[in-house]
């Protein structure tokens, strides 16, 4: 005779959202995602939100669904972090940061290294002496991008010591000691070059891209080091604060093919020895008020194919463009209006109208209201898109009337 329920009740199915579990039933299957489904849905939720103040919380609530997705969102959550000395959220980051979650980071920010985090701020703990923040190096396998910095704070104009020694030379110190050799791609400190910074240079020849503060330190010893072409092997893209003659020779050594200005700069003195080999230029933070000083950086480049500048209170006039005839290879413009609020328009007129100039330009990119880019077709005319969310949308051509009210802004 057929049980009733009554009889012999029957179990509801029980679901199992362990990934790759090997004695999960049939119905517990059926409540598996696939492996390969997680990352992407954990990767589409970090992309939408990426400038939403509140998407490091979302990442955190996902984590806290499954195992499955709290490693996925782990991944995310931990691949770029920002570690800010002398504050509470450095502390409670780096507790986090274990065993776990440590393979994870690409991209290691750290700011004001060395101070100390007053008791007052954690009134709650039962402790008389300063925290101290540790970062285990040593576990960051992934770890790609590195950054030191320093910025303005009440406890930075502290003489501080650690060990005796300074704290940036202590931190170049732990990292000589604990990250693996040329694992380093990009690194980037705003901090005076030291004998400590070389050093752990020295042990990371997979850099290519090199961002450094002042490199001509007094004290330092191994400046010798620093000019060898031997140095840095891989090195291709440099961003400068200020090009002195320790820099420039590293420049000419290596055939440096990316150059950024992070500060207005006159022209180095050996500017034309390299400047040739440069396809990548980035000269937005010099004013193009300043013409003589743009043409002089231009007219030695000639082999720049992609160009950022900025324009300051509309000044990209006619001229801007005639600056620009000399660089027979620049295919892309990327233009940055400082205020962001003007209009965009303007300056895509005046890309329609004299960007014949540069033949061999083939796209401009304008970041102001809206963001819009300009693209030239086969028929040498430019094609204008504004961006909308994540896509770029084409505008209807606005025809030479619609261009020229714009001119009149």
């Amino acid at each position: 005779m057929r049980p009733t329920p009554s009889s012999s009740p029957r179990k509801r199915p029980t679901f199992s959202w362990t990934i790759g579990s090997k004695n999960a039933s049939h119905n517990d299957s059926q409540g598996c995602l696939p492996v390969e489904l997680y990352r992407p849905i954990v990767e589409a939720l970090a992309w939408g939100s990426r400038n939403s103040t509140t998407s490091g919380r979302d990442m955190l609530n996902l984590s806290l669904t499954c195992r499955a997705f709290q490693t996925e969102a782990e991944r995310v959550l931990y691949r770029d972090i920002e570690i800010i000395y002398g504050t509470k959220q450095s502390f409670l980051l780096s507790e986090t940061v274990g065993a776990r979650t440590a393979k994870y980071v690409s991209r290691l920010t750290i700011v004001n290294y060395g101070i100390a985090i007053p008791r007052s701020r954690f009134s709650f703990m039962k402790r008389r002496e300063p925290l101290s923040v540790t970062i285990p190096f040593a576990l960051m396998s992934g770890m790609r991008y590195l950054v030191l910095t320093r910025r303005p704070s009440p406890q930075t104009s502290e003489a501080l010591r650690i060990n005796g020694e300074v704290p940036e030379d202590h931190l170049l110190s732990l990292l000589s000691e604990q990250v693996p050799e040329n694992t380093i791609s990009s690194f980037r400190c705003t901090l005076p070059v030291s004998d400590a910074t070389i050093k752990f240079l020295e042990r990371q020849s997979s850099i290519n891209i090199l961002g450094l503060g002042v490199t001509d330190t007094p004290g330092v010893t191994n400046w010798e080091t620093f000019r060898s072409p031997t140095f840095l092997p891989n090195l291709e893209a440099v961003r400068a604060v200020k090009i002195d003659n320790n820099l420039e020779a590293l420049m000419l050594s290596h055939r440096v093919s990316g150059l950024v200005f992070e500060s207005w700069v006159p022209s180095p003195p050996q500017w034309g020895g390299y400047a040739c080999h440069i396809t990548f230029l980035d000269l937005s933070a010099i004013p193009l008020s300043n013409n003589r000083e743009v043409a002089t950086f231009l007219q030695k480049a000639i082999n720049v194919r992609f160009l950022l500048i900025s324009s300051y209170n509309l000044q990209l006039q006619q001229e801007t463009f005639a600056l620009l005839s000399p660089l027979v290879h620049l295919w892309m413009l990327s233009v940055t209006i400082i205020p962001s609020s003007a209009k965009s328009g303007y300056f895509a007129a005046l890309c329609r109208k004299y960007g014949t100039q540069v033949p061999s330009l083939q796209c401009v990119g304008i970041n102001g209201a809206p963001r819009m880019s300009l693209h030239k077709t086969a028929d040498a005319t430019w094609e204008p898109r504004i961006r909308v969310g994540d896509g770029w949308v084409q505008q209807p051509d606005l025809g030479d009337q619609g261009f020229a009210a714009d001119l009149d802004v």
